[in-house]
């Protein structure tokens, strides 16, 4: 009986291991695993904090000559280019100022002209005996005038020059126009200066903003870029 019970119960494991294996062998599958390499790559850490823009530069376009403001030649608020033209003040004056210094350097070079001509003379006329070294003084001293009344001549028409290029406002840099302050026909440049807009600079600007010494140590410490 206990033989028979033996072969019973290893016959009955037998059985169970091979239902098993073939119950695994049936439901299982195979899956293809996938091997990657690991890779190092430099990772640029950033830091975002809010900040507020200001202009590089800031310019007040002011009358430096004085006269009514015969035009204003842009839009209020827009972009314009260095160079451009803004604003014209009355130039009527100025334009004849300069043909008056203009004028007066054409007469003061005459002048001089004919005093080193006349000096010349008295060199010559010294040189025989047949004038006095006074004459020959006199002549010098006139020319010599003559030419200090060229180079005041000279000064005058650069100021005038100067003068009337003051009556066209031109943009200093690219940038934005502000509106007007002063309206065609107004008189400017009377007394002090008239700011007639304010030009402002978009590119390049500064960027400021404040964060904290947790941020600034970590961005010290990692940081590449402040945006």
């Amino acid at each position: 009986m206990a033989v028979s019970l033996g072969l019973a119960l290893t016959a009955a494991l037998l059985t169970a291991c091979d239902d098993h294996g073939s119950e695994s062998g049936q439901s299982g599958t195979r899956k293809t695993a996938v091997v990657v390499q690991p890779k190092t790559a430099t990772m640029t850490r950033y830091l975002y904090e809010t900040g507020t823009t200001k202009a590089l530069n800031s310019v007040d376009l002011v009358a430096r000559v004085s006269g009514t403001l015969k035009s204003i030649d842009y839009e209020d608020g827009s972009e314009v280019k260095a160079g451009q033209r803004l604003f014209l003040i009355e130039p009527d004056q100025y334009q004849a100022q300069l043909q008056q210094a203009e004028a007066s350097v054409e007469q003061a070079q005459a002048t001089l002209d004919n005093a080193q001509r006349q000096l010349d003379r008295q060199d010559q006329l010294a040189r025989t005996s047949v004038t006095t070294e006074a004459n020959v003084d006199n002549a010098r001293a006139s020319r010599d005038t003559a030419k200090a009344q060229l180079d005041a001549a000279k000064a005058s028409l650069a100021e005038a020059r100067l003068n009337l290029g003051y009556t066209m406002v031109s943009a200093p840099f690219d940038g934005v126009v502000t509106e007007h302050q002063a309206d065609v026909g107004a008189l400017v440049g009377t007394g002090s200066a008239t700011t007639l807009a304010t030009i402002v600079q978009l590119d390049p600007i500064h960027v400021s903003f404040s964060i904290s010494d947790t941020d600034m140590l970590t961005c010290a410490n990692k940081c590449a870029n402040v945006d």
